[in-house]
This record gives structure tokens, C-alpha cells and sequence, in this order.
């Protein structure tokens, strides 16, 4: 989130989620006429007191700095009262040591006497465990059956690929790229196919005012210097514009061409590593603007219209940074900043949607603060390899799985989007988040990935864990209820 005082942020909640979090707290029968829905027809489930995997996902969101100088006098009380308040993403801020404690035993007995216990609760951003049922955990996987579901083939309906295809240079022993198509099929059928030569396409989004394509020239492992490029292929396959972008760098990378659905389209890339830009191009794909940014060493992972403006996702590694988002007016000047972080934790953003008038952020959180000499499994590997490593080191499944499994909660984080505020999240155990789409009922759609097998490869360069997630589906309506699941019987691969 912003970098400026946390209660703050967190500040304005509305007074139902207070009502809702005091009633947690509270036996059901002592207010007649208010129970919490049925779990067996509803799998969303209050995550406050009761729910362990609620505590990791809102600490990580509202981190509030509960750090305090130990006198003497109730050390233990104290710390307890401490351990309490971060655990459940409660923050002291403001609060004395005394009313630290006093709110701290007013909630574990009950009695709600405090003045100060309402205040505190009124900070606290109120969260819901999804409780995922049907989850099948396949011990016996091996990796080259996990690898064989890293190409899960076409999709039911109309479906695209972009698909490389390769020359062989005899001169220099190697296989240069020689176009990419982009395939449309329906029910795995081949409708049509465009080819763009000698270029390297890396993404594509569909609209309903055609399908947007970019990449960049050349084989980027060969060359110190590229160009960027974008098109508009029809329904058809027919390219109805097509243009070479020149900012004056040598390298630039599209992150996004976005549909802004008044003959516009808006164009996200980094120029020269350090600039965020923005570029727009009206419906026969001619320039009408450019804007840079200098924002560091950071690369784009994602980016969407967000209002009048767009909401931009980057990262780095070097530190690492996996939440931080830019907001962008309709020119791409900088609005604001957020970033969503702990002191115990790090969240990771997946994809992003605005819906209802919200931010939807689609992602998972990791115990341990993402710095330079960590990962997001160093406190598994931590327990698997205490000494020497050698290819004969192994773990079976079952004993692996369960570990990474416990490393990982899917959260859905639901913010205003003009503070960035966490207003509510949904979380899975057990779980990556996915994708975020918005469907034909308009209903917002949220796939989570919930982990289901994995093997231990500790002398692999790119990756020492890997496995296959189940997906299952969850919908939500405009007023932010989950409304719907599935189970949607594909699969899909995770490597870390």
C-alpha cells in the first residue's frame, strides 16, 4: 500500500464489517436472529479469531508495526497481547501498553467492555477462508508426467496460440526464427492463421474490437538491440493495421495493448529497462501520443485500464519486488503509488481486474520477507537440504506436498481504487492465485490453482520444486460476494 501511515490506509472501514467482526467474536446465540451463513451452501467461512490461514493473509496486507521496546513488568501478557494483535491483522497504532493488553484480553474472554477494543476492530480489514472441497492429492506423480501437462491443448470454443517457427542456419549451427504464427481454432480445429515474418510475437489479448498482438524483431539472446512492435488482426485473420514502435530506444518491450473502447487503444512497454510509457493510437493505428517515465530497473507484468486512467503492475528482482502497482492518468502521468507488503511475509500479484468499481488483485502469499538471498520456497529448502546436495538427494510426495502446500495461501485482495485501500480479501490454503475474468453473466471469475503434487529436483538450474495444481473456479458479483464455485477439472504446472 501507500508509503504513508498505515492507519491511515486502513482507516474508514465500513461500520457493517465492524458489526461483522465484533458478532465473530461473540457465542451466536447471543444476538437473536444472526447466524453466519450455512457452510455446507456457502464455502466462504469468517476469517477472523478462528481462521489460521486468514491471520498469514491479512498480517501480510495491513503489517502493522507492533514492535515494542520489553520492559520488566507482564513480559509474558505483553508479548501475548503483541502476538495476538499481529497475528490477526489488528493494529495497535495509538494504543498504550496497557490497552494493548486490555484489548487483547477483552477479545480472548469476550467481555467487549473496552473502549478501545471497538477502535481497534474498526482498523482491521475484515478477510474470508474459502474452504475448497474435491481436491485430489496425487502422491505418485512423477515429473515427466507433471511436464506432460505444461501443454494442456486447445480449449473448447474458439481458442488462439502463437506458434514460433524456426529455420536452420548450417553456417552457425543454430535455429533462427523465422516467423510466428498466431493459430485460431475452434473445438482444436484450425480456422485461420496469420503469420508475422521475422518477428518474435510474446503476447496477444482478445477484444471485441479485434485481437491485439505484440512482441519485438529479432532472437533477443542473439542481438543488443531490437525494435517493438504491435498489431490489430480482425475476427478473420486479416491484419488490419500493423506498426513498428520508435521512442528512441534501443530496447523496448510491450507489456500490454489495452482496448479502450472508444476507437483507442493504449500501449504499455518499457523503454531502455528504466522507463514505464505509455503510448496511444487511434482505430487506424496511428500515434497520437507518448509519455515516459523513469521509474528504475523494473520490469512490467501486468497492466489494465482502470477508469479513466490504468493501473500498471511491476517488479523487480534485484530486490525483489512482486507488488508494487503504478496508477496512470489517461496521458500516463503517475498518480499514486502502492505496495502491498509485511514484515513477515511477501505477497505476489498474479493478474489484476477492475470490477464493480473495485481493484481485484489475483494473488498468493509466501512466509519471510522477500529480500535478495531468499525465495519463495527458502523455508522449505531450508528443511530439505541441511547439508551437502547430490543427485541422490530425494523426499518423497507425500511428505513434500503437504510442506509446500503450507507454504502458499491464494488470496484475492478486493481495494478501492483510488487509495488502493484493502477494503476485504478472500483466501484458499493450500493454494496459488490465477487468472480474473469477467464472464458472460458479468459475473467476475477467479481461478485459484490449489496444489496437488509435487517432486524435489535440487540440482535443476532453473527450479528445485515442482508439481501440478488443480483449478478450481469462484465467482463473485458486483457487491463483492462469492456467489459460485468449481471444480474445473484442468490442471496446470507451477516450477519455483
Amino acid at each position: 500500500m501507500r508509503e504513508q501511515d498505515r492507519s491511515k490506509i486502513i482507516g474508514n472501514i465500513d461500520k457493517k464489517y465492524i458489526d461483522e467482526a465484533a458478532f465473530a467474536f461473540e457465542d451466536s446465540d447471543a444476538v437473536p436472529g444472526r447466524k453466519w451463513a450455512d457452510p455446507k451452501r456457502n464455502p466462504a467461512r469468517p476469517g477472523w479469531i478462528r481462521t489460521a490461514v486468514i491471520v498469514a493473509s491479512a498480517v501480510l496486507l495491513i503489517a502493522a508495526g507492533l514492535t515494542a521496546t520489553v520492559i520488566a513488568a507482564d513480559v509474558k501478557e505483553y508479548n501475548e497481547a503483541v502476538a495476538f494483535f499481529a497475528d490477526n491483522g489488528l493494529s495497535a497504532e495509538g494504543l498504550s501498553r496497557s490497552e494493548v493488553k486490555a484489548v487483547y484480553r477483552d477479545i480472548t474472554e469476550k467481555t467487549f467492555t473496552c473502549d478501545k477494543t471497538a477502535e481497534v476492530l474498526q482498523k482491521a480489514v475484515p478477510g474470508w477462508e474459502i474452504r475448497q472441497d474435491g481436491t485430489e492429492f496425487g502422491s505418485d506423480t512423477s515429473l515427466p508426467e507433471i511436464w506432460s501437462q505444461t501443454d494442456p491443448g486447445f480449449r473448447k470454443g474458439v481458442d488462439y496460440r502463437l506458434v514460433e517457427q524456426y529455420v536452420r542456419n548450417e553456417e552457425y549451427g543454430t535455429d533462427d526464427l523465422k516467423s510466428t504464427v498466431l493459430e485460431c481454432r475452434m473445438d482444436g480445429e484450425l480456422l485461420w492463421e496469420t503469420e508475422f515474418d521475422d518477428l518474435c510475437a510474446t503476447d496477444y489479448s482478445c477484444t471485441k474490437d479485434g485481437i491485439a498482438v505484440w512482441g519485438h524483431s529479432g532472437q533477443r539472446s542473439t542481438v543488443t538491440s531490437s525494435f517493438a512492435w504491435i498489431a490489430l488482426v480482425g475476427g478473420d485473420g486479416t491484419v488490419k493495421w500493423q506498426r513498428r514502435l520508435d521512442h528512441g530506444f534501443e530496447l523496448e518491450d510491450v507489456a500490454a495493448v489495452l482496448n479502450n473502447e472508444d476507437g483507442t487503444w493504449t500501449v504499455i512497454s518499457r523503454g531502455q529497462v528504466r522507463y514505464l510509457c505509455l503510448a496511444n493510437f487511434d482505430s487506424d493505428g496511428n500515434e497520437l501520443f507518448f509519455n515516459k517515465t523513469e521509474v528504475g530497473v523494473y520490469g512490467i507484468r501486468n497492466a489494465k485500464r482502470l477508469g479513466n486512467g490504468y493501473i500498471v503492475q511491476l517488479g523487480s528482482y534485484d530486490p525483489p519486488e512482486a507488488a508494487l502497482l503504478y496508477r496512470l492518468d489517461r496521458d500516463g502521468r503517475v498518480m499514486e503509488t502502492y505496495s502491498y507488503d509485511s514484515e513477515d511475509s511477501a505477497f505476489h500479484i498474479t493478474d489484476m481486474a477492475e470490477f464493480g468499481g473495485r481493484v481485484y488483485l489475483s494473488g498468493y502469499s509466501v512466509p519471510g520477507k522477500a529480500d535478495e538471498h531468499s525465495r519463495e520456497i527458502a523455508g522449505i529448502l531450508s528443511k530439505l537440504v541441511p547439508g551437502a546436495v547430490t543427485s541422490e538427494t530425494s523426499i518423497s510426495p507425500e511428505v513434500l506436498t503437504p510442506m509446500v502446500q503450507d507454504n502458499y495461501t491464494a488470496v484475492l485482495l478486493i481495494c478501492d481504487p483510488e487509495e488502493g485501500t484493502p477494503e476485504t480479501f478472500y483466501s484458499v490454503k493450500g493454494s496459488l492465485g490465477g487468472k480474473l475474468s469477467v464472464n458472460g453473466t458479468d459475473k467476475l471469475e477467479w481461478d485459484v490453482e490449489s496444489i496437488v503434487s509435487t517432486v524435489y529436483s535440487p540440482l535443476t538450474s532453473a527450479w528445485s520444486i515442482a508439481g501440478v495444481c488443480e483449478v478450481f473456479r469462484y465467482e463473485f458479483d458486483e457487491s463483492r460476494n462469492l456467489t459460485g464455485q468449481e471444480k474445473t477439472g484442468e490442471t496446470v504446472t507451477f516450477a519455483r
